[in-house]
């Protein structure tokens, strides 16, 4: 049975004096890194309103450690597997009990079921949704299994008092596909903290080493960041990259990450000759991968499903070229030729387009990503975007 393993609670066990006014609001995720749109939040909301927590299936993040002690009291509910998920509900609605709870902000899809059921059992906390996901479920189920993942969704976004979503497209599907009240629906994209050292613009000798150490000196450097699925549309990219460094012996394309399809698009390169010839390199996960995308010229997502992808904004906050499929999330923030080159999704010689655009215009490239740098620091600023959440945090307490 999963059990609960207390970590540091900042004294938060019962509302004590000067405290009571505050209202408590706990972060439910598997896992949280620094930097991602969960750690921003509970570090930058205003803590003389506001007691943010976190609850986390595990204390370790996957990327960078948050490294909480003595700023985030964050608590531990160790749920192995799925079929244990039911006990992690009790598990949960004893934590929110004891901690007085307010509000419950639940991250991800099974989070959110697990915090649906245990916001019943605990009369005056509230559930808010975090839906970080666009038609993700559409495009990877189907029969049986697909209406069951929408009828457990469904009872869910019934529990919760509002669902808060990214972009507005996740807003749309909502309301069209899954029959959600307008009222209940809040978009509010990611803020990010800029001040961070992974956004911040590495010197030319930082730049020069990672080139130096991956062995691109001198190169046109491509790159992709993040999880290897067949979702990402890197097969897309590594066929249209076939055909660009045909035409362009100094193009190398760096693979940043690795996943499950990962053995996938290996074998992939090595079918159309990019591993022999040193043109793609596979660098496996790296945890200071945007001291590599500042070392890159442009960087490509060919996404075909996200809901605000991280990595456009790591982009464009680094003023680097970015070529992106015009997924939810993207549409709100790049406008085409702009800050960034849209792309469709599954389409090759869309992608071949924009990189010889690049290449052969790297003056007004840089102009756009100098813009895209602009743009992204000053309308996802954490700073611009906590004083939505606390407002809809007050309205609900």
């Amino acid at each position: 049975m999963p059990t609960i393993k207390a970590g540091n609670n900042g004294g938060y066990g019962s509302k004590k004096a000067g405290q009571a006014g505050r209202i408590r609001v706990l972060h439910f995720a598997s896992v949280i890194n620094r930097y991602d749109f969960i750690d921003t939040i509970v570090r930058h909301v205003d803590q003389t309103r506001f007691a943010p927590m976190v609850c986390r299936f595990s204390g370790s993040s996957n990327i960078q450690a948050t490294e909480y002690d003595g700023i985030i009291p964050s608590l531990t509910l160790d749920a192995r597997s799925r079929w244990g998920y039911p006990a992690a509900s009790l598990r949960l609605a004893a934590i929110l009990r004891k901690h007085q709870v307010d509000i419950l902000h639940a991250h991800h899809y099974y989070e959110t079921l697990i915090g649906a059921a245990a916001v019943t059992l605990v009369p005056g906390c509230r559930l808010v949704i975090g839906r970080h996901y666009h038609d993700l479920i559409y495009l990877l189920c189907r029969g049986v299994r697909l209406r069951a993942l929408l009828t457990l969704e469904h009872l869910a976004n019934a529990v919760a008092t509002r669902i808060v979503v990214p972009s507005g497209a996740i807003r749309t599907l909502l309301m069209n596909r899954q029959g959600v009240a307008s009222e209940k629906i809040g978009v509010i994209p990611y803020g990010f903290e800029f001040e961070g050292d992974k956004y911040q613009r590495s010197e030319p000798c930082g730049c020069a080493q990672v080139r130096s150490s991956l062995g691109i000196e001198g190169r046109f450097v491509i790159g992709n960041f993040g999880q290897h699925h067949r979702l990402k549309g890197q097969e897309y990219l590594l066929r249209a990259f076939a055909t660009f460094a045909a035409r362009h012996a100094e193009a190398v394309l760096l693979m940043v990450g690795d996943g499950p399809y990962g053995a996938r698009l290996r074998q992939l390169a090595e079918e159309l000759g990019l591993m022999a010839s040193g043109k793609t390199i596979f660098t496996g996960w790296r945890r200071e991968a945007w001291k590599i995308l500042e070392a890159v010229d442009v960087v490509v997502h060919p996404t075909l499903s996200e809901a605000l992808p991280q990595l456009m904004v790591e982009a464009m906050a680094k003023a680097k070229p970015l070529v992106i499929t015009n997924v939810s999330g993207a549409c709100d923030h790049v406008r085409h030729m702009d800050n960034a080159y849209l792309i469709e999704p599954r389409s090759e010689s869309s992608i071949v387009r924009a990189l010889e655009w690049i290449y052969q215009h790297p003056e007004a490239a840089r102009a756009f990503a100098d813009r895209a740098r602009t743009y992204i620091r000053r309308e996802l600023s954490i700073q611009k975007i906590i004083p939505r959440f606390e407002e809809l945090y007050q309205g609900i307490a």
